[in-house]
């Protein structure tokens, strides 16, 4: 407008110098964003592979567990079944020699019978070679009895002839003794015929008396004969008795042949059941000896998960320069935490982050770790210092970095922020919560600053925002930030600590010096918690203005 060519010139080189300064100083920043944002996609990515390593593992363990399990369950089966069959072995065994006992003790009374039915038989021929002698002396002396009776009517027919003939002789030479011999005659007749009576008495009385031994005889026959037939029954009843031992003989021998073949069959599936064992039993140990491998990189990567946590945390001289007088209660449920603190001060004020994530051990550690970089990101890169804006903007790329909108992870967590800037007699706060309260003592009295029923990360209701909280302490006054397992920490009869008694135990504490508060604070949660286990990660910080 003033028509000075030069001095406009001038200007507007200068004006092009300072805008290629800036340029060139917006393409560095954007240039180191765009590297801090690979830097921390890479992080993320080594995180997310973490995350699924760590969970393969979990699954492999758990799987392995159920497989040991499975397997002591399966030895302990298969060493029953090894005792029932070796007690079913004894059994049979024993069976076995019973029924050897007695097939012996039925060969042996076999043995006997046929002794006595070889006994009886040859009784039997003798008692027929008996008879038969004693029939051929029966018939001998039948015989002789005739042949007797024979001789004796010769004799007496023979003696008769004579006799008339001597009686013709007689009374053809003198017929004068006639008389003389008609006595004597008569006499002699009668002697004859008293012998021949005699002898036919005799006769009759020999026959009548060989009837008689002859009918002793034929009943002593009978009685023989009736013995035989019984000896007969007997030994036909014996060798029936025989027979069916023989029977029962080779039936046992059948059953135990049958028994000694189950007995085989019974060895065979308990030598495979051994073998068997033996193979599960080398399997488990060598699925003991990957476990323990596995647990011992498991432990190592968890020893360095503990590490890298620990190495994103505040160092003490950080936590020192900025807080001063402060103590913490720092106590994790497994080897790493879910739960995380954050610091740093950017022009002049302090941005200080008390947070709790979604679960605990090695997933809660991971949510940490993504908690962390992008509260870096957030607050250094993107130069983000409003509490409620650190909180609208975390909440926003939990949900991009975990793919909360194409996934079901919900996870997220709860968390406190605070915006410090020292003041001559104090310090102004400003406070925002995402679910969890902060806690500050002033002049004797514990006051609470409720934070917003909402989280960061996961399905949230977008309706609801959250909001700055303003406060001004002056000296000697402190502040508590906590995350819930402090609170939620149940005792043996599973009775919560309770945000109340946390209350009045901080009016107790609050006029000691820090170290004293911290030491009150432990007293009273290990008094709390004694003989249970620790349900969730501890977080609880102290800072005295």
């Amino acid at each position: 407008k003033d028509n000075d060519f030069r001095e406009y010139q001038r200007y507007n080189q200068l004006y092009q110098e300072h805008k290629t300064r800036l340029a060139d100083k917006e393409a560095k920043q954007r240039q180191q964003m765009l590297q801090n944002q690979v830097e921390i996609e890479q992080k993320e990515t080594e995180l997310r592979t973490l995350i699924a390593d760590r969970d393969r593992a979990d699954a492999a363990l758990k799987q392995s567990s159920l497989e040991k399990e499975k397997q002591a369950i399966e030895i302990a089966r298969k060493q029953e079944e090894v005792a029932r069959l070796k007690s079913d072995r004894e059994l049979q065994a024993q069976e076995l020699k019973n029924g050897a006992l007695q097939q012996r003790q039925t060969e042996q009374a076999l043995q006997l019978a046929e002794q006595k039915a070889l006994q009886a038989e040859s009784d039997k021929k003798l008692q027929e070679k008996e008879i038969l002698l004693k029939s051929k002396e029966l018939e001998d002396i039948k015989n002789k009895d005739e042949q007797d009776r024979r001789d004796f009517k010769v004799k007496q027919e023979r003696e008769k002839r004579e006799n008339e003939m001597q009686l013709l002789e007689a009374s053809g030479k003198a017929k004068d003794q006639q008389n003389l011999y008609n006595q004597y005659i008569f006499w002699l007749a009668m002697l004859i015929f008293g012998l021949i009576l005699f002898f036919v008495l005799g006769s009759l009385y020999l026959s009548q008396r060989a009837r008689r031994k002859l009918a002793s005889k034929n009943q002593e026959i009978e009685l023989q004969r009736q013995e035989i037939l019984s000896s007969n029954e007997e030994l036909q009843q014996n060798q029936e008795e025989i027979i069916a031992q023989r029977e029962f003989i080779s039936e046992q021998n059948i059953d135990l042949t049958i028994t000694n073949q189950r007995m085989k069959d019974n060895e065979n599936i308990l030598r495979k059941s051994i073998e068997k064992l033996r193979s599960s039993e080398e399997k488990i140990r060598l699925q003991n000896e990957n476990l323990q491998e596995r647990d011992k990189q498991i432990s190592s990567s968890i020893a360095a998960a503990k590490t890298i946590q620990t190495a994103i945390l505040p160092y003490p001289s950080k936590l020192d320069q900025l807080l001063n007088h402060y103590f913490i209660i720092y106590r994790p449920k497994d080897v790493v935490s879910g739960d995380f603190y954050w610091l740093n001060e950017l022009d002049g004020k302090t941005i200080f982050v008390v947070a709790d994530c979604t679960g605990h051990g090695v997933p809660g550690a991971f949510m940490t770790l993504i908690g962390s970089s992008l509260l870096e990101k957030i607050v250094r890169v993107w130069d983000i210092h409003d509490p409620a804006a650190i909180l609208d903007r975390l909440h926003e790329e939990v949900r991009i970095v975990l793919r909360q909108g194409e996934t079901t992870n919900n996870s997220g967590m709860d968390l406190i922020v605070l915006q410090m800037q020292n003041t001559p007699t104090g310090r102004d706060i400003v406070f925002a919560g995402a679910k969890n309260s902060l806690y500050y003592s002033q002049d004797g009295e514990v006051l609470t600053l409720k934070g917003d029923r909402k989280s960061v990360g996961g399905d949230q209701n977008e309706k609801k925002i959250f909001n700055n909280q303003s406060i001004s302490l002056p000296k000697g006054s402190t502040i508590y930030l906590s995350s819930d397992g402090f609170i939620d920490q149940n005792d043996t009869a599973r009775k919560r600590f309770g945000e109340k008694r946390l209350i009045e135990l901080i009016k107790t504490i609050t006029h000691l010096d820090i170290e004293a508060q911290k030491e009150g604070m432990e007293i009273a949660l290990d008094t709390h918690m004694a003989n249970t286990y620790q349900r969730d990660d501890i977080l609880l910080i102290g800072v005295k203005i």
